[in-house]
């Protein structure tokens, strides 16, 4: 039981952490591990310009390095979460304010992808900039599905295993 509740709140933390943060998943690598390829599927999608794509360029280049310091940062305060949600004895005080780790460094991510985002969307036409928001709709709706089967199958299987002790 106990680690059914671990697995809950750290799905619960990774999840909305994810959703804090502009075009960011959670996939295999983690927090943001993806962001860079979704971006890049995204910008390839528009059928940019080569001028566009140069001044893209540049523009993921002046936030790649900071990107990976904020990414590298929230992956050690989740890490950092995980462990102490893990402890035994359990410390509530410790997990919250591990959580606030998780919080402040998802925030600065959040506000990091906001940017570079907005900096991209300045150098894109408006057509284009429609067919990112179409794009993005899409991902939301298809991460929102994705969330929602998740939760379906942890509720089907405490329907199902908590009726065996009753």
């Amino acid at each position: 039981m106990k680690r059914l509740l671990i697995a809950t709140v750290t799905m619960a933390v990774l999840s909305g952490t994810a959703y804090a943060m502009p075009g960011h998943g959670m996939h295999g690598g983690g927090p943001g591990a993806h962001f860079g390829e979704g971006l890049l599927r995204a910008l390839i999608k528009l059928d940019l310009t080569e001028d566009q794509k140069q001044e893209a360029a540049l523009i993921l280049s002046k936030y790649r390095d900071q990107g990976k310091e904020r990414r590298d940062t929230l992956r050690g305060a989740m890490e950092d979460l995980r462990a102490t949600a893990e402890a035994d004895p359990l410390d509530e005080q410790a997990v919250r304010a591990a959580f606030k780790g998780v919080a402040a460094a998802g925030e600065e991510m959040a506000v990091h992808g906001a940017r570079l985002v907005a900096e991209l969307k300045g150098i894109l036409t408006p057509e284009q900039k429609a067919s990112l928001d179409e794009h993005k709709a899409a991902r939301h709706e298809k991460r929102r599905h994705r969330m929602e089967n998740r939760t379906s199958f942890l509720d089907e299987w405490i329907d199902t295993h908590a009726g065996e002790s009753q």
